[in-house]
């Protein structure tokens, strides 16, 4: 401990050019702190900023996934529509070609054809 009452003059000077000096390393400590600080307080607005738009953009990827999938079920539904007025209009050609001596067997696939196209026609207006 220093003892400014038996301290000398050089004693005492060279205390306080000591204290001086480490009060100025102590200052620029502070300001290197709160350089530092700030730098870190700006660096954590932007990263906010970036978690803000990921979540944006994520939502709308998640927007964009849905409306695709309702358009793929629709062309689906679509696709399936064609294929079974394909299969009537095959059947159809088949019982035209064959003439009325062809069986049972092509009026019941007529039918049945018929009775999928009107579903689908009917799935496709919900």
């Amino acid at each position: 401990k220093f003892d400014v009452g038996r301290a000398t003059e050089e004693e005492l000077r060279e205390r306080v050019r000591t204290l001086t000096s480490a009060l100025i390393k102590q200052k620029e400590q502070i300001e290197r702190i709160r350089t530092s600080e700030h730098a870190l307080a700006g660096e954590k607005e932007k990263l906010e900023r970036q978690v803000i738009n990921f979540k944006e953009e994520a939502e709308m990827s998640r927007q964009m996934r849905s409306e695709l999938q309702g358009e793929v079920a629709r062309m689906q539904r679509a696709l399936e529509l064609r294929a079974a007025e394909a299969e009537m209009i095959k059947t159809e050609a088949q019982k035209y070609i064959f003439g009325s001596d062809s069986s049972q067997n092509s009026d019941e696939e007529l039918k049945t054809a018929r009775e999928e196209v009107s579903r689908l026609k009917r799935e496709e207006t919900l």
